[in-house]
């Protein structure tokens, strides 16, 4: 339908060039400009939605390691504990596990 389209355009677009910031501040604009049109259902089926597709991509991007290892991947529990935005989790584990690089 065409709002989808229009929607795929504008992403496009905001997501355009070398910075996904000015996309992200799109989005974030938009929101909070539309949370005064928006009723408490309205906002729950986004939201529900975002964590639906945040789901995906963290199962999509999750390693794939060995069942029943012993502590668990350190790459998979320092991707849990930033998706979670355990700040002081994440500071504590990287604090003990000083030998996990972090690759972007």
């Amino acid at each position: 339908s065409s709002h989808e389209e229009i929607a795929q355009t504008i992403m496009k677009q905001a997501y355009a060039g070398r910075s996904r910031l000015n996309g992200l501040k799109f989005v974030k604009a938009l929101v909070q400009a539309a949370k005064e049109h928006l009723s408490v259902d309205d906002m729950a089926d986004i939201v529900a939605m975002l964590n639906s597709a945040k789901n995906a991509k963290l199962q999509a991007n999750k390693p794939k390691g060995k069942k029943g290892k012993k502590g668990g991947n350190k790459v998979t529990r320092l991707h849990k504990l930033a998706a979670k935005g355990s700040v002081h989790r994440l500071q504590r584990f990287l604090g003990e596990n000083k030998d996990v690089q972090i690759n972007e």
